[in-house]
């Protein structure tokens, strides 16, 4: 019986220790309920939430600074109950000051009112302001998330835990795309009267003009928000919503490699979210479709896109340091939420190859004839490229579909990237390619 007793008493001990092993597992983030830090990406419909693409959609990731739009969606629901108003001040403790940059350097004592703390979380990613508004609403940020956990619960976000208010690396914090474009649609269908705050790009703080670094909110013809976020276990994350012609889409991308290539390819699932709504609407011209895929199949368009020889100048870009001017890549900013073409729309005067060289492409197709009419029309609305040559490329996907890629090529590079700024502040998106030789049918 005694041996029985030792060996009863160290079982025992055994299995209390596996518990606390498991429950450490579990508070670290270490164990089975950790993020994984992967790439995922999702289209939504804005109106209905229909899913119009996904990637990975349900796969644990980390939010990052993404992490602030729920910080947001709490802030914008205590004004709505008028427990805050914009004009009021929250006091920054000890905590908030000692957060980390990005921030904008609050000092505990101080003050900062709720207008500007919005404008601070949305444009800087301050998280120090973050931490303001989370302790103004739960007390403490460990309460704070646990509301926002809560709230996360009640908007349909099953996969999504919060750990603070700013998405600072924490492994027990973890998002998915489909979630987070959940939360995007709620903040614009439960707050529209705030929503307008995620499309200022600048705001003055301590006599100092803060500028967006969000840049496809300058560079993409219709995105009005949201949100930037990176940590170095993330990724480049992004969710944007765009607009055009009444028709809204959301686009979540999680993990991205780079600034550049996260917004390379948030741009293509813009394109091909507004492809699939215009493909299923009868009202819309279905032989139309927005630059860069092809609507019926969009997973398939973007790794056929992704995998054409003449795109490379897209993933070099991705890979050149972000303050340098390159190809395909978002444009400068002017500070005014616009873009600055640098020669006021009318290219330079450099001699160009004439065997191709550069060129830029302005949409693909499903017909030959909107692949050459939209060609022109591009020439016309920008005369840096009147004497650029119409280029309809054929190609085939891998599924075997033919698309048609509207192109004008026969420029230098330096005449490209311009042309292509031009023509997105026009309102046409397009991209920047490299061409090696003309066609028979280059005009």
């Amino acid at each position: 019986m005694k041996l029985d007793s030792t060996v009863s008493k160290a079982l025992r001990a055994a299995l209390v220790g596996a518990a606390a092993l498991v429950a450490v597992l579990a508070s670290s983030g270490l164990g089975g309920n950790r993020a994984w830090a992967g790439y995922a990406d999702i289209v939504i419909d804005a109106s209905s939430g229909e899913v119009l693409h996904a990637r990975n959609p349900d796969v644990q990731n980390y939010p990052a600074s993404l992490t602030k739009m729920m910080t947001l969606y709490l802030l914008f629901d205590s004004l709505e109950k008028g427990k805050l108003k914009l004009d009021e001040g929250l006091y920054v403790s000890a905590h908030a000051e000692a957060q980390p940059a990005t921030k904008l350097g609050l000092n505990a004592g101080d003050t900062i009112k709720v207008e500007k703390a919005i404008l601070a979380i949305i444009i800087q990613s301050a998280n120090d302001a973050a931490v303001v508004v989370g302790e103004a609403i739960g007390g403490t940020e460990n309460n704070f998330a646990d509301l926002m956990t809560k709230k996360a619960r009640a908007l349909g976000m099953a996969n999504t835990n919060f750990e603070n208010a700013s998405g600072l690396p924490d492994t027990r914090q973890h998002t998915t795309a489909r979630d987070l474009a959940v939360l995007a649609r709620a903040l614009m269908t439960d707050f529209p009267q705030y929503y307008h705050y995620f499309g200022v790009t600048k705001f003055v703080w301590g006599g100092r003009t803060i500028k967006t670094h969000n840049r496809l909110m300058v560079a993409y013809d219709g995105a009005d928000g949201l949100k930037t976020g990176y940590i170095r276990a993330s990724g480049f994350n992004l969710v944007t919503s765009a607009i055009r012609n009444n028709t809204r889409v959301i686009g979540v991308v999680l993990g991205g490699k780079s600034p550049s290539a996260r917004d390379q390819q948030m741009a293509k699932l813009l394109d091909g979210g507004f492809a699939e709504m215009a493909m299923a609407d009868n009202g819309r011209d279905r032989n139309t479709v927005v630059p860069g895929v092809k609507p019926a199949d969009l997973g398939v368009a973007i790794a056929s896109l992704d995998d054409q020889t003449d795109t490379n100048a897209m993933v070099e870009a991705a890979n050149m340091p972000e303050n340098a001017m390159t190809v395909a890549d978002a444009t400068s900013s002017t500070g005014e939420g616009d873009v600055d073409t640098g020669d006021n729309g009318e290219g330079s005067n450099a001699a160009v190859p004439p065997d191709g060289g550069w060129g830029v492409q302005v949409g693909a197709f499903l017909k030959f004839a909107p692949a050459k009419l939209a060609a022109t029309n591009a020439q016309r609305e920008y005369r840096g490229l009147v004497d650029a040559h119409i280029l309809v490329d054929e190609s085939k996907t891998h599924s075997g579909a033919t698309m048609y890629r509207s192109r004008l090529i026969g420029l230098t590079q330096a005449d490209a990237e311009t042309a292509c700024k031009g023509l997105r502040k026009l309102g046409t998106a397009c991209l920047v390619v490299k061409t090696t030789t003309v066609a028979d049918n280059a005009q």
